[in-house]
């Protein structure tokens, strides 16, 4: 079963964001990238520049862009868990745990 945890997160929670993207929600959450594309429309024309030229180094910093959005996200899951579990009225069996 798929969840999209940004729109779990936009309906549960509420923060000082103008927009509830995930990389805005994990950066107030504490998240930092480790590198400098930091939006989707810089990893596109990354990836453009990639395919002229197959420079590896760019390559390099497209997978390390990728792997930012996935550690991001784990980010933003494991705040939602703790949060919930802290401040939920759920009881133990938690719905997540199962």
């Amino acid at each position: 079963r798929f969840v999209d945890i940004k729109e779990l997160v936009r309906d549960s929670c509420i923060f000082p964001l103008f927009f509830y993207s995930l990389k805005a929600v994990a950066g107030f959450l504490g998240f930092a990238r480790e590198q400098d594309v930091r939006h989707g429309r810089d990893s596109v024309l990354l990836y453009e520049q990639w395919l002229r030229t197959q420079d590896p180094t760019l390559a390099q910093a497209l997978i390390q862009y990728n792997r930012d959005d996935v550690y991001a996200l784990i980010h933003v899951l494991r705040w939602a868990i703790t949060y919930a579990t802290r401040e939920g009225l759920y009881t133990e069996p938690y719905p997540w745990s199962v």
